[in-house]
């Protein structure tokens, strides 16, 4: 119960139905006018939020959550138009195995909030791939943008190495994500790491096969 309650404070709830009907409406009347740039938009804003406020599901594919970051990043595109580099790779094909919802969004989306936040030069760029490595599938996630202190980073990656409940700050998503994988699949974790680009990775063991009942 203390697990659920504790989930639950990090869950926003709104009712769908009115945005849905909402949503469908704008783009009607993008559609009406011909400026199918933002129906696009607005039909991958409306894939999103469906997906997010599907409260029942809590665990999906990775190939569903895959997809689901594919849309997120559909919109930055519009926003960000020309400045913005995606180099996507999501190998020959996903591996089929199930994880807790919304893992990966909140991870691209942490390079806009806190990576790019400070760029001034208009050169955003973002790598994002799946890998195998020993059995367990790998996902990184890239950014050109500000990076992290060292000392921060250091912290956080002990932070994301301890059982122990965290406490509420500005990076609480990252910590969510990592405590909810850690739920699933004790052995997963993730990892922050500072090169020429600063990256975060997502190791899900290979166990993940074997406790997927997709």
């Amino acid at each position: 119960r203390e697990k659920k309650a504790y989930l639950k404070m990090l869950t926003v709830q709104i009712n769908p139905h009115f945005l849905n009907n909402a949503l469908q409406t704008l783009q009607f009347m993008a559609v009406k006018r011909k400026d199918f740039e933002i129906s696009a938009m607005l039909a991958s804003l409306g894939k999103i939020l469906r997906y997010s406020l599907e409260w029942g599901k809590r665990e999906v594919t990775l190939q569903e959550e895959w997809d689901n970051l594919m849309e997120y990043l559909n919109i930055q595109k519009f926003r960000y138009v020309d400045d913005l580099v995606l180099e996507i790779d999501g190998g020959d094909e996903i591996p089929q195995c199930r994880i807790p919802k919304m893992i990966l969004q909140p991870l691209a989306e942490n390079c806009f909030v806190h990576g790019f936040r400070e760029k001034k030069d208009g050169d955003y760029r973002l790598r994002i791939s799946i890998e195998s490595a020993g059995g367990d599938v790998i996902i990184w996630i890239w950014d050109n943008g500000k990076g992290m202190e060292p000392g921060l980073m250091e912290k956080f990656n002990r932070e994301l190495e301890s059982t122990e409940p965290f406490e509420i700050t500005e990076h609480t998503g990252l910590l969510s994500i990592n405590y909810r994988l850690r739920q699933k699949y004790p052995g997963a974790r993730l990892q922050l790491i500072q090169r020429e680009w600063f990256g975060v990775s997502v190791i899900i063991p290979e166990d993940c096969y074997e406790n997927s009942d997709y």
